[in-house]
């Protein structure tokens, strides 16, 4: 199936200037289609495609990076490269789980397609496995009187290879207020970084637990996407 994605959606963007123009729906034949109804009140499908709001697009904007390139980061003329190992952008078939019932033993499915794309990269010194930056869009409610507000949701992520398992996973959605993001992220509204001062910049935190010191950190900024990264107590920034 393909999709029409929204006319001039890459005006004023960097990140958006080479979106695909038709999108194809990837769907898991499963997800909406239980093998049995016996828990399920009922299944609504939700034709309607949710794109991305077009300014969340910048969150991204080293998407145009073809692959096999490199995205360079330094600490003291010292280079660390991130080489773009793949990127997608198509319409995701998701599935909302709301309970139907007051103990909520029963579910109801809404299906839904959301407008999804992200990067790869990969360097050693972040790991083995690719690291995963991208942005979804969702709908977290349904009511009888139809969907919720939309979330435009960021991602980073590390998945162990031919495993379920993540070395780490950040999702927030970067409309909401900072105050209600998790422990593991932290919103500056000023920050030096290698004796650069930046603004509204997310920190994602690698931690064990709430009260552990993280062994790493991310540092993410609309516009540009990551900012840079801490390894071995050294930061790195985007050579712009």
């Amino acid at each position: 199936f393909l999709f029409s994605c929204k006319e001039d959606s890459d005006e004023g963007f960097t990140g958006a200037n080479c979106l695909k123009d038709s999108l194809e729906r990837m769907r898991d034949y499963d997800e909406c289609e239980p093998e049995s109804m016996y828990f399920v009140c009922e299944i609504l499908d939700v034709q309607e495609v949710n794109y991305i709001s077009e300014d969340n697009y910048d969150w991204i904007a080293d998407f145009c990076t073809e692959i096999g390139n490199d995205i360079v980061y330094t600490n003291e003329g010292e280079e660390i490269r991130l080489n773009v190992s793949g990127k997608d952008h198509f319409i995701q078939e998701e599935r909302l789980v709301l309970g139907c019932n007051e103990n909520f033993e029963d579910v109801t499915y809404v299906c839904q397609n959301n407008e999804t794309f992200y990067m790869e990269f990969s360097t050693g010194i972040l790991g083995e496995e690719p690291v995963r930056m991208g942005m979804t869009t969702v709908i977290r409610t349904y009511d009888g009187n139809g969907p919720g507000s939309k979330e435009d949701l960021f991602e980073f992520s590390q998945q162990q290879s031919d495993s379920d398992i993540f070395n780490y996973s950040f999702r927030f959605n970067v409309d909401l207020p900072i105050s209600k993001h998790s422990v593991f992220m932290e919103f500056h509204e000023k920050i030096t970084l290698s004796g650069i001062e930046y603004s509204d910049v997310f920190e994602l935190k690698r931690i064990e637990n709430v009260h552990a010191t993280p062994y790493g950190r991310f540092y993410i900024k609309k516009g540009i996407g990551l900012l840079g990264f801490e390894v071995d107590e050294k930061t790195y920034l985007i050579n712009n």
